[in-house]
């Protein structure tokens, strides 16, 4: 069981709450997915990372929210059904094949920063992969960016999501557009 006494019965049924009971001077703060391939997800938060080393040894589905106003690394996702790339007509056999998809992201990416004269390196990159039967799933974070807050972090990805739609269209249709702009 976990040691932090705070984190102990302290998970929220959704952000708002949490936010109301905790404020937004944590350092941490996260939701997990309850129920697998479901939209159901408690929220709660953290003093110290070290404080999820059990609750990361038995659920892996872990994200971390970012509040808006606080610096974050560029990060991007990548997610899609077999079934929905099967019924666009998308050759899924590369789907499958991770190595295929962080070379071509990577190549992308640093493709882009030159474009926009970003002199940061590719090389930092944490990849977070959470694939399953059902599901292609990827969340790479470039360490080699801060962004300073939620505006910023929008204006960067979608630049980078508009040169995507421009240079490859299996990853302009993988990656996810929405959460670049909220917390």
């Amino acid at each position: 069981m976990m040691t932090n006494n705070k984190m102990e019965d302290k998970f929220y049924k959704d952000k708002k709450t949490m936010f109301d009971a905790v404020g937004y001077d944590k350092p941490y703060y996260f939701s997990r997915d309850l129920v697998d391939d479901k939209a159901y997800k408690n929220f709660f938060w953290s003093d110290d990372m070290e404080d999820l080393n059990d609750i990361l040894s038995v659920d892996n589905n872990i994200f971390e929210i970012i509040v808006e106003n606080k610096a974050r690394y560029s990060y991007f996702d990548f997610d899609g059904s077999y079934q929905w790339f099967k019924s666009h007509k998308y050759n899924t056999s590369n789907m499958h094949d991770d190595d295929f998809i962080i070379h071509e992201f990577k190549i992308l990416l640093e493709e882009f920063k030159e474009k926009y004269g970003f002199d940061e390196d590719v090389g930092n990159i944490v990849i977070l992969q959470g694939t399953k039967a059902s599901k292609l799933s990827f969340h790479f974070i470039d360490k080699s960016i801060v962004l300073k807050n939620c505006y910023e972090c929008n204006l960067y990805h979608h630049k980078f999501i508009e040169f995507l739609k421009e240079k490859d269209h299996f990853l302009y249709d993988l990656i996810d557009k929405g959460v670049y702009d909220r917390d």
